[in-house]
């Protein structure tokens, strides 16, 4: 079996599939590479099994946002999507309304845009209550096209957010406002972090877990 092998300052071995189904072993330095390949072949089965996970995931992720669908999600529930040619895109609350052709590269773009802008205008304001509330100072707030995280906080306490968050519910999206925020106070996710993120959400256990299966939807690595 293939893999990508990595020696480190690291007491045992350990392996690990990334997000297009490629097996990459970490190993202490100076450990043969026969044991790494024994090692390898004594998880054959459970690589295969997460290989089988990653694909059908990924399968499921390129569907989700592709050309051609007749629904799209919003805020934890699909709305059908209606074409007009000369419209530009947009979402009245009931249906999305795009205007390239369906299943073409310029359909995915307007989709991307349409989100960024939407996601904009719901999380601005979330971001400015919570920040006043929990009295931190955000430097700078942007929507991004991150796949492999809903949001991140720099060590200058600049926020970011994947246009893919305005799928979950609002209450989801307001946990995740609040889990960046909390990082301006502590860069880390120590239990004094979680200690400031349940104070402000109390729910934010069950917002972790509805985000968990939408990783699952979206292909996006949960918080």
């Amino acid at each position: 079996m293939l893999y990508q092998l990595t020696y480190a300052k690291q007491k045992t071995v350990s392996i690990r599939i990334d997000e297009s189904g490629s097996v990459h072993v970490r190993a202490p330095y100076g450990l043969p590479h026969r044991v790494c390949d024994q090692l390898v072949e004594s998880k054959a089965g459970w690589i295969l099994e997460k290989q089988a996970l990653v694909q059908k995931r990924l399968k499921e992720s390129s569907a989700f946002f592709e050309g051609g669908r007749k629904t799209l999600p919003y805020l934890g529930c699909d709305y059908p999507v209606k074409r007009a040619e000369f419209s530009p895109p947009s979402f009245n609350g009931t249906h999305f309304t795009l205007s390239s052709p369906s299943n073409s590269k310029q359909e995915i773009k307007e989709i991307a845009g349409l989100y960024q802008t939407l996601l904009e205008e719901k999380i601005r304001p979330m971001v400015e209550n919570y920040a006043s509330l929990m009295g931190v100072f955000p430097q700078k707030v942007g929507i991004t096209h991150a796949r492999t995280r809903w949001g991140s906080c720099s060590a200058q306490n600049h926020l970011n957010f994947s246009w893919r968050l305005l799928a979950a519910e609002e209450s989801v999206i307001r946990y995740v406002v609040i889990h960046e925020l909390a990082h301006i106070r502590e860069h880390n996710h120590s239990p004094r972090f979680w200690r400031i993120v349940a104070e402000w959400c109390p729910d934010c256990m069950l917002s972790r877990q509805k985000l968990k299966t939408l990783a699952v939807k979206l292909n996006i690595e949960h918080l």
